[in-house]
């Protein structure tokens, strides 16, 4: 979702020093705040008699499964710069978002990848052992080799 007012794409709206997060018309969304983009570059690891893993794994999060894939800055800017551990697509349906240390569930509301949007609000969240995780029920993404968009929306 973008706005723009002439040719010039809008990124950022405030009202005095206060954030606009998104933008209405009626009962249509037309914009959302970013709030990180990370990149992507989509690798992939096969894991007997589960299948193959694609997309970013620093190896940290899954302690089974070496590193795979590689992340733009890997910092988790919506969650205080947390370390991004895995985002990838799953062998057993839907794909993984987790981020080092203990987070709520909180920071973004969806995620667009690939042009889909996925809401967090769908995914299951939990905190565990050294890490925050969201898992998202639905969608292929990572599904392509090369450099993939990843962007994280208020």
């Amino acid at each position: 979702m973008t706005i723009h007012v002439g040719g010039n794409q809008i990124t950022d709206i405030k009202i005095g020093s206060q954030q606009i997060n998104s933008v209405w018309v009626g009962g249509n969304k037309v914009w959302d705040r970013i709030v990180d983009t990370q990149t992507v570059t989509v690798g992939a690891r096969y894991i007997y008699m589960f299948g193959t893993y694609a997309g970013y794994s620093s190896g940290q999060g899954m302690a089974w499964v070496s590193s795979f894939g590689s992340i733009s800055d890997g910092t988790a800017d919506w969650a205080g710069g947390a370390l991004i551990d895995e985002l990838y697509r799953s062998p057993l349906g839907g794909w993984v978002l987790s981020i080092r240390g203990t987070h709520p569930n909180s920071g973004f509301e969806k995620v667009t990848i690939q042009g889909v949007d996925y809401q967090r609000s769908s995914a299951t969240f939990s905190q565990h052992s050294g890490g925050t995780s969201w898992i998202f029920p639905t969608g292929t993404p990572f599904n392509v080799t090369g450099n993939i968009d990843v962007v994280f929306r208020s």
